[in-house]
C-alpha cells in the first residue's frame, strides 16, 4: 500500500487500511496484525476514511475529504466483498455538534456515542469538544471543551487539528490530531493525556488511530516522510512498529 490514509481493526489480527494512488482507492485487508496486506478492492476515486462499524461490518468513506464524503463502500464480512451506498451524515450531527463543524464519532452500541466537535482552524489551533450521548444521540453531554479564546483545559490543547477519535464501551478513548499530539482518555473523554511516547506536533502525527481493547490498539504514524504502523499491547504505554511505507 502507497500512501495509507486511514487504518482500522476489529482485533488483534483482522484490519483494514485505505489507500489512495494517482487518484485511485484502494482496500486493504491484513488477517496477521498488519505484517502483510491484500488488496481487496480498488476504486476510480480515492478514500479518506475506513471505519470499522461491527463485529465483521466496516464503511469506507469515499473522496478525499472524510466530512463530505461523495458515497461510501460496505462490508458484512471482514472485507471479503464490499457494496457501494449513499453516504448519510448522522442524523445526530446537529444535535450533538450544533453550527460546528461535525468531525467524527464513535459507537461502541446503538445508544452510546461519543462526538468529536470542532471550531475553525487558524495558526494551529482549532476549538475542539467532546461530546457523548447514552440514548442514541437524542441528547448529550459535553465532556471536554476547548478553544483559542479560554485556552486549553481537561489536559486536551487548544494546538493541533483534531482529525478523528475512536471510543470503547467502557469510556476509554484516543483522539488524533494533524500539527498537534495524540490523547487518550479513560474516563470518557472527561480528562486527556498526550501520547509522548508516539506523537510530536509538526513531526510524527497519527494519521489514524484502532483502538481494539483497554491493551491493543494500532495507529498510522507519519513520519519523517514515512508512513509506519505501530501497536500497543499495554495500553499506549510503548509502541513498536510493525511494518513502514515510504512517502
Amino acid at each position: 500500500a502507497t500512501s495509507p490514509v486511514s487504518i482500522a481493526f476489529w482485533n488483534t489480527q483482522q484490519g483494514l487500511l485505505v489507500s489512495s494512488t494517482n487518484g485511485q482507492g484502494s482496500i486493504w485487508k491484513t488477517t496477521d496484525g498488519g505484517q502483510n496486506w491484500t488488496n481487496v478492492y480498488v476504486y476510480k476515486t480515492p478514500f479518506s476514511r475506513v471505519v470499522v462499524t461491527g463485529g465483521t461490518s466496516a464503511k469506507v468513506l469515499v473522496g478525499i475529504n472524510w466530512s463530505t464524503p461523495s458515497s461510501q463502500l460496505v462490508t458484512s464480512n471482514n472485507g471479503q466483498t464490499w457494496e457501494e451506498q449513499a453516504y448519510q451524515q448522522p442524523s445526530f450531527a446537529q444535535a450533538a455538534c450544533g453550527t460546528d463543524t461535525f468531525v467524527n464519532h464513535s459507537a461502541s452500541s446503538p445508544s452510546q456515542i461519543w462526538s468529536l466537535c470542532t471550531g475553525q482552524p487558524g495558526a494551529g489551533q482549532m476549538g475542539k469538544r467532546i461530546v457523548s450521548s447514552t440514548d442514541g444521540g437524542k441528547t448529550w453531554t459535553i465532556r471536554a471543551n476547548v478553544n483559542p479564546a479560554g485556552g486549553s483545559s481537561n489536559g486536551l490543547s487548544v494546538s493541533g487539528y483534531p482529525a478523528g477519535i475512536d471510543f470503547l464501551a467502557n469510556g476509554r478513548g484516543w483522539l488524533w490530531e494533524s500539527r498537534g499530539f495524540s490523547y487518550y482518555t479513560t474516563d470518557g473523554g472527561q480528562n486527556w493525556t498526550p501520547f509522548t511516547n508516539l506523537t510530536q506536533p509538526e513531526s510524527k502525527e497519527a494519521r489514524s488511530m484502532s483502538l481494539i481493547d483497554d491493551q491493543h490498539g494500532y495507529a498510522l504514524l507519519w513520519d519523517n516522510n514515512r508512513y509506519r504502523l505501530m501497536f500497543t499491547a499495554d495500553g499506549g504505554r510503548s509502541w513498536h512498529e510493525v511494518k513502514s511505507w515510504a512517502e
